[in-house]
């Protein structure tokens, strides 16, 4: 059976994600090879949207192979990942850099009073898109919004304020 392991918050922002067989490893092996992950990358055991804790969850789906089993694993994924089709502006309220500053250039800094268009998947999470295309993820507290859908400024007014 196919099945995928992801580390996730509790409003499911995943961190990592493996989709395996049965056939070829264990979830014991697949757990272990997450916990890797994030020690050898240093990845945070908080959620980077949410601020929630991270903890992992294993779903077995009913297909045999990978490429049956990709439709609904993709929609899996996908339920924190759709974005916002609505027009997003925020303004920076303090510094923001990117969770892994060597790997990224400095260019990719955000400064307070700064404004950004953005976009928002379903969930709320919001990143900033800079002139060159890039994307940079921000957290409540460090922006507010310009412009912004409704659903969204009442998603973060009530989870966040």
């Amino acid at each position: 059976m196919i099945n995928l392991t992801r580390w996730l918050c509790q409003l499911h922002h995943t961190v990592i994600a493996f989709v395996w067989d049965t056939e070829t490893a264990t979830e014991k092996e697949v757990i272990a090879k997450g916990e890797n992950e994030f020690k050898s990358n240093a990845i945070q055991r908080r959620c980077g949207i949410c601020e929630g804790v991270i903890h992992v969850e294993t779903v077995t789906t009913k297909y045999g192979t990978v490429k049956e089993a990709m439709p609904e694993i993709i929609k899996l994924i996908s339920l924190c990942t759709e974005k916002s089709t609505e027009p997003i502006r925020v303004r920076i309220t303090k510094t923001v850099r990117p969770d892994l500053p060597d790997v990224f250039a400095d260019k990719h800094v955000a400064n307070p009073g700064e404004e950004y268009e953005a976009e928002s998947n379903r969930n709320g999470a919001v990143s900033i898109i800079f002139p060159d295309g890039s994307r940079l993820g921000v957290k409540p507290g460090e922006f507010e919004f310009i412009e912004a859908p409704d659903w969204l400024r009442k998603l973060h007014s009530a989870r966040w304020n």
